[in-house]
Order: C-alpha cells, then sequence, then structure tokens
C-alpha cells in the first residue's frame, strides 16, 4: 500500500521523505532510488522511533502519509500464516494484546 501511495503521489509531482524500519532498509533505499527522493531509517511504531523522524527531519513538511503497518510478512494479508496475523493485532486493532 505504501508503495503504491507513492507511485499515485509522485506521478503528481509530490516530493518525499520515506521512512521504515531498520529491517525494511534494502527495500527503502530501493524506493528513494526509484523516485530520487531522501530517506530515514526510522521506526514510527515507537516513540523513539517518532522522535528520530522529528529530530532528523523536522515538521515543515505539508503532508505525512503513514500507510505502515505491522504483518510480519511480506506480500498477499489473505496468504499471511496465524503467527503473522497475531503480531499484527496489537499495533492494528488496540486493546488485543
Amino acid at each position: 500500500m505504501g508503495a503504491e501511495t507513492l507511485k499515485v503521489l509522485a506521478e503528481e509531482g509530490v516530493e518525499f521523505l520515506l521512512t521504515d524500519v531498520k529491517d525494511a532498509e534494502s527495500d527503502l533505499k530501493k524506493l528513494a532510488h526509484q523516485y530520487e527522493c531522501e530517506h530515514l531509517v526510522s521506526d514510527l511504531g515507537c516513540e523513539d522511533g517518532v522522535d528520530k523522524f522529528i529530530k532528523e527531519a523536522g515538521t515543515d513538511f505539508d503532508i505525512l502519509v503513514h500507510t505502515a503497518g505491522i504483518t510480519g510478512e511480506k506480500g498477499d494479508p489473505l496468504k499471511m500464516s496465524e503467527e503473522g496475523w497475531v503480531m499484527s493485532c496489537p499495533l492494528s486493532v488496540p486493546d488485543t494484546a
């Protein structure tokens, strides 16, 4: 979902700073190269990651698109394992941990 949102907005001329967690840095770099934009490794799912993002990126932007979710797996959500779904619940559905 994030890459597709990026593609649509890039076609409209929007400039980006991409961010993702350390485990996804390789994909993050590929997207940043593809769309000729900056990237920042930061986990926006925790307070320290948000603080890092604000410290390094600032707050002077017009749009923040946060399409992240924790699935534990990449690809088709209909093919996720039970473990992947259990891992996603605390972030996607509060009070399920």
